[in-house]
């Protein structure tokens, strides 16, 4: 009962003070919401703070302590109402009343009184084609929303040992700190994969005037793609990378001066391996089942790989 009047409060106060309509609303389990339109337009712009009016005037109404009422009504009577709607039957015709306030045909139960509802919290709002869905929730549901809220405030003054008006600062500043970290990070990240490719291409051999790269790597599968993309900016080379790990990944691409197509040699490094992959011919990615089965992968790639140079 307390969600029904509620939506009929909070329908009614964004008519008064936004000119917007409810076209359409859900009494949830969970939460309830009304879907507006401001009225003779094609979109609901209604901003933070519109919505923030609607809400204050809803709950002054129910502050108000102002008498529900349900009663059927003659033609004669209904015409005389202003509802906020018109009836959708034309015969035993049932308005609830929020006294001096809201007029409403509707069959459902509401509270005595508008005080009842306890209080009314606008908890959320997005836009739905050219109509705004707000979410609501009145008195109990309420009020289990602001303990869940405080206990997550509290949640995170115990976390971050401080006042819970300097909360959002606080989180705001870590977010700040986290980004440079981020960004410092990538260009760390950057310059180990340039090291590590410079370390790889010295130490490769050379196959037909070409230097073969054949190495798994005890990281993470994006860091050897990022080896393997340095590695392919060197002049003559041919690689196949692999990341070890619970599902070994490997890599297989080519400086654009060489002749291999990486797509073939990967199929062929990953079926010898029990795996599977493809891609283009300068750059292809699989993965076999096991690092057991990567180490026969890598010697797959190692032959195909210097077989594709010898012939170029």
């Amino acid at each position: 009962m307390q969600q029904h009047t509620g939506q009929h409060i909070l329908s009614q106060a964004f008519i008064v003070t936004e000119d917007a309509e409810t076209v359409a609303f859900h009494l949830g389990a969970q939460a309830s919401t009304i879907d507006l339109t401001l009225l003779g337009k094609s979109r609901t712009d209604l901003d933070a703070a519109a919505i923030a009016r609607a809400e204050a005037a809803a709950n002054e109404i129910v502050d108000a302590a102002l008498p529900v009422t349900a009663a059927f009504v003659s033609p004669e009577e209904l015409a005389a109402l202003p509802l906020r709607k018109p009836p959708k039957v034309t015969e035993n015709i049932r308005v609830v009343q929020v006294r001096g306030f809201d007029w409403s045909a509707c069959g459902g139960t509401h509270v005595a009184y508008t005080s009842h509802v306890q209080q009314i919290k606008i908890v959320a709002a997005e836009r739905r084609g050219p109509e705004l869905r707000v979410t609501f929730l009145c008195g109990r549901r309420a009020r289990a929303d602001y303990a869940r809220l405080k206990a997550l405030a509290q949640g995170l003054v115990a976390r971050f040992t401080a006042a819970e008006d300097e909360i959002l600062d606080l989180v705001d500043r870590r977010a700040a700190e986290a980004d440079a970290l981020r960004k410092d990070l990538a260009l760390l990240e950057g310059e180990w994969a340039e090291s590590k490719a410079a370390a790889l291409y010295a130490d490769a051999p050379v196959v037909g005037g070409k230097r073969v790269v054949v190495a798994a790597l005890d990281t993470g599968a994006d860091r050897v793609k990022k080896v393997a993309q340095a590695l392919r900016s060197y002049p003559g080379v041919a690689v196949c990378l692999a990341a070890r790990g619970e599902r070994p990944q490997l890599v297989v691409t080519r400086s654009d001066d060489v002749a291999l197509d990486a797509g073939a040699a990967l199929r062929a490094a990953a079926a010898a391996g029990g795996g599977k992959g493809g891609g283009r011919p300068d750059w292809a990615q699989g993965g076999v089942p096991t690092n057991e089965a990567l180490d026969l992968a890598l010697a797959a790639a190692r032959v195909a790989l210097a077989e594709a140079m010898e012939r170029t």
